[in-house]
């Protein structure tokens, strides 16, 4: 390319590709001219025979047709039928026309109109006038030895016609008048000949072929003139092109100090999810070489398996930035392999490389999060041991009002019993006094007893949830009586909050699972609502929708409070991330949530919110994990 826009003979190319082309293609387009003059003959000439063969038949399905006699129209001496010649009521005279009078009355028409000659002919004519000419016997002789036809250009009188001749067949509505001759059914009887006058047919030829010549040397001038345009801008453009490419190649080699300077991992794929691309971090995180590697041949196979696998867990990273042309892949949580076989946890980014709207790959920035599960797995432990010593502080307060009023039922209970026993000693105990103690004693028992059955089903609930949350064993339990345990431990935090909390669950609904990692999620769910969602003392609903299929269960929690600005939905399950900063917030709730769910319940939780229409909370979770 660089020769050819540099040379000064640049013009001489599109001179000799255009003219070969357009020589080739008139030629090619003269080639198929050559035999349309007699195509047209062909057709015009067949057409002409097939309406006229059309004609007769219906004459012949008619026994003739009848006309008055004139000049022009006698009556045929040479048809035999008695009925040939007739007479109208009102005296008109008529004679039948039989399919071959009628032939050649439209042949007259025919040459008076057109020029166009037919002569109906047969070897043995009944009519000396049907004759046949010596090239109409030599074409019905050939119709003998099955030629469908027969069409020719013939130079007669210094003037050229195109002759045509096709078969007249012995139909069954013939047999009337040639059966006398010995013909029979599908027999060729004869024929009609159709002559057409050949100079307008070759003149149109002629002109077509004046046409496509002028055409092609139209488009050969105006095609070579267009390239060498396009050529001497392609010189103009092309010294650019290479000042560009230079800019390029510097700007490459900076953006690549800069991947390799960096501290996360970078690698490129391309839309087949092949690795273009891997900076030295990446290397160094997975202990790859060059990304060409797995087809080294050097490498044995078991080492190129291990390191083809390790390329393989990067690249599902591409496949959901994959599915939607525009979309940015975050994982805050996840794990690669390394070349050696074990599992790497990362965080990553995977982000389309766009072409206009064409997907053309994925670039992946991730880095090792080795400390970090290290330091969240600590303030998990942290923050629910916190969690545990809230709900202590909660249950004691909350447990503290019914304990409190049975002791004060018992004391006026142990006050009046004493009083009973001194009269009765003193023989002083009157039915009235025995009735007002009966009722005293009643009421103050069963205050007692309620009071005590409300204290104990509050530190019931907490005594399971509470071990539920220290341990991480696996069990059977009901669903919605597991929630309602845990929201009952949370009355003390929602006690002084205008908020209701509502489940809809089924009653039959079993799990066999862990129970621990569930009360905790629910637990932040709540609070994070009763946090972030509401004023202090603003009403407010929670509601727990929770339905099954199959194996999963479907846990839809929501509120109708503040809402969740489009901006944080991306950072709502990160570490640390909250709005509250300074004000009891750690921003680690739903960050453990999620990280219970997807490690432990092995479900998955999804948030959808707008501002001022609540937020929507989506888990689902298998009802018994693996």
């Amino acid at each position: 390319m660089n020769y050819l826009t540099n040379t000064k003979l640049f013009w001489l190319l599109p001179v000799l590709v255009w003219g070969a082309l357009a020589t080739l293609s008139a030629q090619w387009g003269l080639n198929n001219l050559d035999g349309m003059a007699e195509n047209l003959a062909y057709e015009r000439a067949q057409s002409m025979f097939k309406l006229v063969q059309m004609t007769r038949l219906w004459n012949a399905k008619h026994g003739g047709v009848y006309a008055p006699v004139s000049k022009t129209t006698p009556s045929n001496p040479y048809l035999d039928d008695p009925e040939r010649d007739v007479v109208t009521t009102h005296g008109i005279k008529l004679t039948k026309l039989n399919p071959a009078y009628m032939t050649r009355q439209i042949a007259d028409v025919a040459k008076e109109s057109s020029g166009i000659l037919f002569h109906i002919t047969s070897l043995k004519p009944i009519n000396p006038g049907n004759v046949p000419d010596p090239w109409e016997k030599i074409a019905l002789m050939s119709f003998e030895q099955d030629v469908p036809e027969v069409l020719e250009y013939i130079a007669e009188d210094d003037t050229p016609v195109y002759r045509y001749m096709g078969p007249l067949f012995t139909k069954k509505a013939c047999m009337k008048c040639h059966e006398k001759q010995g013909y029979e059914v599908g027999d060729v009887r004869g024929g009609i000949s159709v002559t057409l006058h050949a100079e307008p047919i070759i003149s149109a030829q002629q002109t077509a072929r004046n046409q496509v010549i002028h055409i092609h040397f139209t488009a050969f001038i105006l095609l070579t003139a267009t390239t060498i345009i396009l050529l001497t801008k392609l010189r103009q453009q092309w010294q650019l092109i290479q000042e560009t490419k230079e800019q390029l190649a510097g700007s490459e080699h900076f953006l690549r100090s800069i991947t390799d300077a960096a501290g996360e991992g970078v690698v490129t794929l391309d839309k087949d999810g092949t690795i273009t691309f891997a900076n030295p971090k990446a290397k160094q995180l997975l202990g790859w070489g060059d990304p060409s590697e797995t087809t080294n041949n050097q490498l044995d196979k078991e080492e190129h398996n291990r390191i083809k696998q390790s390329y393989e867990s990067v690249a599902k990273a591409a496949i959901r930035p994959k599915s939607d042309s525009a979309s940015t892949e975050r994982e805050n949580d996840n794990n690669f392999t390394h070349k050696n076989g074990h599992q790497i946890p990362v965080s990553y980014v995977a982000t389309p490389i766009m072409d206009g709207s064409a997907n053309m790959g994925t670039v992946i920035l991730f880095q090792d999060i080795t400390l970090r599960k290290q330091m969240d797995k600590t303030l998990v432990r942290a923050e629910t041991m916190s969690a545990l010593g809230g709900m202590v502080a909660g249950v004691a307060h909350e447990a503290n009002t019914p304990i409190g009023v049975s002791v004060t039922s018992a004391s006026h209970l142990a006050t009046i019993t004493n009083d009973l026993f001194t009269a009765f000693n003193e023989n002083a105990l009157s039915r009235s006094a025995l009735k007002d103690y009966l009722e005293t004693s009643h009421e103050s028992t069963t205050i007692i007893l309620s009071n005590l059955e409300r204290a104990a089903k509050l530190i019931k609930s907490f005594k399971q949830v509470a071990a539920d949350q220290a341990s991480e064993a696996k069990s059977h339990f009901n669903l919605k009586e597991y929630i309602e345990s845990v929201l009952l431990t949370l009355r003390p935090e929602l006690k002084n909050t205008a908020l209701t909390v509502t489940v809809h669950c089924p009653d039959d609904i079993q799990m066999n699972s862990y129970p621990g990692a569930l009360s905790q999620v629910i637990t932040n769910l709540v609070m994070n609502s009763k946090i972030h969602a509401f004023d202090q003392n603003e009403a407010g609903s929670l509601l727990f929708d929770i339905k099954k299929s199959r194996d999963d269960i479907h846990i839809l929690y929501s509120d109708d409070g503040k809402g969740i600005s489009e901006e944080y939905l991306d950072d709502v399950f990160a570490p640390f991330f909250t709005t509250r900063r300074g004000k009891g917030s750690s921003g680690l709730g739903l960050h453990i949530s999620h990280n219970l769910i997807h490690t432990v319940l092995k479900g998955s939780i999804t948030v959808s919110s707008k501002l001022n229409e609540g937020s929507l909370f989506t888990l689902t979770i298998p009802s018994s994990p693996m």
